[in-house]
């Protein structure tokens, strides 16, 4: 979306006049379907059980492989790095010397 159109948007959908735009298509959407059970206002608008399984699986099922396979990898990689961690052999390195050698030249 570019800028002017966002800029546009976050405006437009604070005004009054948008506000009670909403406010009508609302009140009169429930005033055609508000009794209506919503599995048969679905259907009539076209959208049935098999289009919904196949939306869930079409953005559902990459995110949950996706969580599944990191979970994986986090899982592996603590199993290999975690005797290492907890080692009381190793002994830390002395990389960073104390602040007062540490010279700053300009």
């Amino acid at each position: 979306m570019s800028p002017v159109v966002r800029k546009f948007w976050l405006n437009f959908r604070k005004s009054p006049i948008y506000l009670e735009i909403a406010s009508t298509l609302i009140k009169y959407f429930f005033e055609l379907y508000g009794e209506k059970k919503i599995w048969i206002l679905l259907f009539e608008m076209g959208i049935t059980l098999e289009k919904v399984i196949e939306e869930v699986e079409k953005t559902a099922v990459p995110i949950l492989e996706k969580q599944i396979v990191r979970s994986y990898m986090e899982k592996r990689i603590r199993a290999r790095l975690e005797r290492f961690y907890y080692n009381s052999n190793i002994k830390p390195l002395n990389v960073i010397k104390p602040s007062s050698q540490i010279t700053i030249s300009l």
